[in-house]
């Protein structure tokens, strides 16, 4: 049962290293739309309406990005997926941040998943608001 344990530990490595790159992608897409005032009527628009929401979008995909990074950097030290998922996961040095490996998958999730509704919501509030 052990090696079926680690090609699943394998796999959530590998999943969570492609999840990071598009947390890097968007958040330089976010990144760009906040810094473009005079692009275009679209972006400024759509960027003058909604600097809230884009901010807060931009702080919860960085958010997810670090979750990401403690589930990666924590996969590479466990033998089993179940030691993963079980046991505190996190920086060694910030006690209060060590939490079981499956609270940071959540995290993970949890925090990109906001981003992606609030960038939603901004993109929709500007193109109502287009005037």
């Amino acid at each position: 049962m052990e090696p079926q344990e680690d090609k699943q530990l394998a796999r959530l490595y590998d999943y969570t290293k492609c999840h990071i790159g598009i947390y890097l992608s968007f958040a330089a897409g976010i990144s760009a739309l906040l810094g473009t005032e005079k692009a275009g009527w679209f972006v400024s628009k759509l960027v003058a309406a909604n600097t809230g929401p884009l901010y807060a979008s931009l702080a919860f995909m960085v958010l997810a990005g670090m979750c990401g990074g403690v589930v990666a950097s924590s996969t590479i030290e466990c033998r089993t997926f179940a030691d993963f998922w079980a046991k505190p996961q996190g920086p060694q040095s910030i006690r209060f941040l060590r939490c079981q490996g499956k609270f940071w998958a959540m995290l993970e999730h949890l925090f990109f998943w906001l981003s992606l509704l609030l960038l939603a919501y901004a993109v929709a509030y500007g193109f109502s608001n287009r005037g």
